[in-house]
Formats: structure tokens, C-alpha cells, sequence
């Protein structure tokens, strides 16, 4: 069987066990939108490897610029479906959170420290008060992450969006000195491989997380049990933020020691392992 048959038989597996069908996808376009962007920009960027997330960059011609040793290591994402759950539930407190950690989480792990977060926040008619919510969690998701809300673009788009609903977006950029990056490169049989535990669901797999709460007929107004004995919402448990790792693993690297690291996503924990090495 080639590799074309083995990659379809997998799929179909893994579509039987539920997996999201998007996904399969979706890894397709991103290694080919890595492989495009390397062609276009390989002279200035330095990857720790094609497929890796974020991506390490360095222009010769900032070499008198005092850039000339450090990479700036940039990264991109939202918040996916997690989003219509902040609708449903009215909790649209703490998405800015996800929003700063999804980035600033990914460029930690090449052992670079946040700059500066700028974001996007597009609606179809702009609601001044609720705008200016998410904006403020925004901050504070940068001040976890002691780096600065530089700016950020507010969109109206009439027609484009559902009347009160919105989408948020948001980029990183982070600084690293060369001699210091975590590529992975020194990984050898034997290592340790400790694994840091998520504080919930975080801001990935919401479309397999809504289907799955579909289908087992709770609400999101059913009560949960916590380990401290109060109980929660569904939708509360649902709507925890990200944690942000940033400050935590920056220390863990300044001890010394740290070989690879990799902020494992949904689908992807493999691949995440193996960006790591």
C-alpha cells in the first residue's frame, strides 16, 4: 500500500474514533503554507523545523541594528468555537486570556520571551462596552504574560457577522538570543519527558467539545463538582481560560537543563512531540 493509501485508511480509522475531519485537512495546509513561506522568506528565516509552529526570524541588514544576536520568534492564532460557547454562556470575560495565551505560549517553547501581543477584533456592528471588555482581558493576558498590548485593529464589517457576535485574532512576537534557542537538536534517548498538566480544555477542539456536549444531553447550566467542594457550571468548566505558562517555563529554562519543549494542541500531540526533537 503507498503512501497515499496508508494516509486514507488512517483517516478513515481515526474518523471511526471520532476524530474531527477538518483536522486532516488542516495539517495538509499548514506544512504546504510552511513550505511556501520558506521558499519566499528563507533568506531572513530560520525554522527549528518545517511544520514547527512559530518561527524564528533574523534580516542580515539589522546585523548593525543590535539584532545581530538575538532571532525574533513571531506566532499567530484565535480562539476557534470557544468562542460560541463565550455567546452561549454570556462569559466573555476571560476569552481574551485564551486569545494572548494561544500565541505566547507557542514562542515560549523555543525559549523566547514575549515582547509584544497586538490583536484583532472584528464584528458586524461594534458594541462599544463589549468591545472594550474583551480589549481589557486582552491586557491582562499580556500582563501574565510581561509583555505589552502594542496595539490592536477593531473592525466593523455590517452583514459579515452575526448581529452581536464577534471574532477575535492576535499575533506575538518574542525575543530570543541565538546561542539560547530550544530547538530540540539535543534530545537523545534516555531524557526525561515531563508533561505539565492543562487547567481545562484550554482553546482547542471546541467543535469536537460541542458535539460531544450535544450529544450527552447535559446543559451548560448543569451543575459540576470541583475538587474544592463547590460546585460549577458546565459552561463555567468550559470557559476556564488557557493557562498561560509563560513566566513558569521562562524560569524553568533559566535554571538550565531544558532540551525541547512543545505546547501540544488538539490532534496534534504527536506532531508537537516531534517539533520538539
Amino acid at each position: 500500500m503507498g503512501r497515499r493509501g496508508k494516509d486514507i485508511k488512517r483517516r478513515e480509522e481515526a474518523l471511526k474514533n471520532g476524530a474531527d475531519p477538518h483536522l486532516f485537512l488542516h495539517n495538509c495546509c499548514h506544512s504546504s503554507t510552511n513550505c511556501i513561506s520558506w521558499e519566499i522568506i528563507n533568506p531572513m528565516m530560520l525554522s527549528a523545523g518545517k511544520g514547527e509552529i512559530n518561527e524564528l526570524y533574523w534580516d542580515h541588514r539589522t546585523s548593525e541594528r543590535k539584532l545581530d544576536d538575538d532571532y525574533l520568534v513571531a506566532s499567530t492564532d484565535g480562539v476557534g468555537t470557544k468562542l460560541k460557547l463565550a455567546f452561549e454562556t454570556g462569559i466573555q470575560d476571560t476569552i481574551g486570556i485564551d486569545l494572548v495565551a494561544m500565541s505566547v505560549n507557542d514562542i515560549v517553547t523555543l525559549g523566547a520571551k514575549p515582547l509584544f501581543f497586538l490583536d484583532y477584533y472584528a464584528t458586524s456592528k461594534l458594541d462599544v462596552d463589549l468591545a472594550e471588555k474583551v480589549i481589557k482581558v486582552i491586557r491582562d493576558g499580556c500582563e501574565q504574560s510581561d509583555c505589552a498590548l502594542l496595539g490592536g485593529e477593531t473592525a466593523e464589517m455590517p452583514g459579515f457577522y452575526v448581529e452581536g457576535e464577534y471574532d477575535l485574532s492576535g499575533f506575538a512576537v518574542g525575543v530570543v538570543k541565538k546561542d539560547k534557542i530550544i530547538d530540540g537538536k539535543n534530545i537523545v534517548k534516555g531524557d526525561v519527558l515531563i508533561g505539565l498538566p492543562s487547567s481545562g480544555v484550554h482553546s482547542n477542539g471546541f467543535s469536537l467539545v460541542r458535539r460531544v456536549l450535544e450529544k450527552s444531553g447535559l446543559s451548560l447550566d448543569d451543575q459540576l463538582p470541583r475538587n474544592d467542594g463547590i460546585t460549577t457550571t458546565v459552561g463555567e468548566a468550559l470557559m476556564a481560560p488557557t493557562f498561560i505558562y509563560v513566566k513558569q517555563v521562562l524560569e524553568i529554562i533559566s535554571k538550565g537543563g531544558v532540551k525541547g519543549l512543545a505546547h501540544t494542541l488538539k490532534g496534534m500531540y504527536l506532531c508537537s512531540f516531534i517539533r520538539a526533537q
